[in-house]
């Protein structure tokens, strides 16, 4: 891996989005409590299911509108769900094709519109705030991103994040110029433990051209340094050298966990409280900080040692 090598990023996109939420809450253009239902009229008055199991019209009235604050904190209502037993009609409904991005696909979901009215013919699976549901809270919040910004959702975070943290490389797809220096993504057999690659770097490759649907929860492609950047920004509270991206309080908001959250169907490698507003910082080790994602991709500030190796293993080429 050189330095400049690009890399799927998959789940370390989230805290990018929950960084941009917030400039637009600076921005007095969303306000962390304020019902969606505006922007996102798709998601208004959304039944609630009265249990997993059960039919999809065996529902219920929401207590209250779905707010910005959870989708940030991943509470809609609705996500993944990591149940252990056969999938029940909500499952199977989400498990269709064009409503839950999964693994980096960038060429798998429609455009947004489309996307989320797919999405909104299903009911909640839990009351708004009620508990944590992984990912699809994320990429709602990339719609209400764009169609607060009145701009793709590219257009404004390289205006507002990427630009300002000089991140060059970071995107929803690799033009022709960059695409030698994308890195092959290998996925290891469930049952056997074999790598096999899990999709094209040449002239098929599905990153080859801007996705129709931008994933918010999953969706970039960056590098080293440009992940360095922005991680060093959520370190520092929202300062990035001698340019502030967040106001100090915004950057704490982003960690500010909420005291009575739970989650939902949380297994061995699910967190049994979630992230606070889309970050979690791990204080496990004075000298780490770090968010993680799919394809064992994290971001993370080590111990001194560990960055001298890992140094030395980019200077090798290796």
């Amino acid at each position: 891996m050189r330095r400049d090598t690009l890399f799927r990023i998959a789940s370390l996109t989230k805290p990018i989005t929950a960084a941009a939420a917030m400039i637009l809450v600076e921005e007095c253009t969303r306000r962390l409590d304020e019902p969606v239902d505006r922007l996102l009229p798709e998601l208004a008055d959304r039944p609630v299911l009265q249990r997993l199991d059960g039919p999809r019209d065996d529902t219920v009235s929401t207590h209250r509108p779905i707010t910005v604050r959870d989708l940030l904190t991943l509470r809609m209502g609705l996500g993944a769900i990591m149940a252990p037993s056969s999938p029940s009609p909500i499952q199977q409904a989400l498990n269709e094709p064009q409503r839950l991005p999964g693994p980096p696909k960038p060429q798998r979901l429609p455009a947004p519109d489309a996307w989320l009215r797919r999405v909104a013919t299903l009911p909640l699976r839990h009351q708004p705030s009620e508990l944590w549901m992984y990912d699809l809270g994320l990429d709602v919040l990339g719609v209400l991103i764009a169609r607060t910004a009145g701009q793709p959702l590219e257009t404004c975070w390289r205006e507002r994040l990427f630009a300002p943290l000089g991140m060059q490389d970071t995107g929803f797809s690799v033009p022709a110029a960059k695409r030698e220096r994308l890195a092959t993504c290998y996925q290891a057999n469930s049952d056997t433990g074999a790598l096999a690659r899990y999709d094209a770097t040449d002239d098929t490759s599905p990153w080859r051209r801007p996705p129709a649907f931008p994933s918010a929860a999953g969706g970039l492609v960056s590098t080293v340094d440009d992940a360095l950047a922005f991680g060093q920004m959520l370190l520092h509270q929202g300062q990035h050298r001698r340019e502030r991206i967040l106001s100090r309080p915004a950057g704490r908001a982003l960690d500010d966990r909420p005291a009575d959250a739970r989650a939902a169907g949380g297994g061995p490698r699910l967190p049994r409280r979630p992230p606070p507003l889309g970050v979690r910082l791990v204080r496990s080790h004075p000298a780490r900080r770090r968010v993680g994602g799919a394809r064992t991709v994290r971001l993370g500030r080590r111990p001194r040692h560990v960055l001298r190796r890992l140094r030395r293993r980019v200077a090798s080429g290796d």
